[in-house]
Parts: structure tokens; C-alpha cells; sequence
């Protein structure tokens, strides 16, 4: 079973990308690593959402509740 997961960007989202894509970016490649996310990525031009696969239910809540704390 694949999970997919997508969310809303925040508005003040963009702006702050230079700040936190490092962080970001480190924790999808650790996922990825571990071999429980299959691909992310943002969606719209700009990027006003995005989404990412995920192998199991749980990688996509671990990987979500770290995005929000």
C-alpha cells in the first residue's frame, strides 16, 4: 500500500524558504534513506501546495508530525 499525503503551504511560506530548506531538505532525504518516502515535491507555479508518497501510514504521520512541531 502507498500513502499519499499533500498539504497547503502557509502564505508566508516562499519568503521564508531559505531559512528552512536546508532542515527540510535534510529530513526527506532521511526518509528516502530509510526507504519509506518514494518521492515529494511541490505543486503550482509558484508552489502553493505539495505532496509526498510515503510506503506505509505511519512514515506519513511521523514525517507530518515532525513538519508541525
Amino acid at each position: 500500500m502507498k500513502i499519499v499525503s499533500f498539504y497547503e503551504m502557509a502564505p508566508e511560506a516562499l519568503s521564508q524558504l531559505k531559512d528552512h530548506f536546508a532542515a527540510h531538505r535534510a529530513r526527506l532525504e532521511e526518509f528516502h534513506a530509510r526507504g519509506v518516502l518514494l518521492v515529494a515535491g511541490p505543486l503550482g507555479n509558484p508552489p502553493e501546495s505539495a505532496m509526498g508518497v510515503f510506503t506505509t501510514r505511519e512514515a506519513a504521520e511521523e514525517f507530518i508530525k515532525g513538519v508541525h512541531s
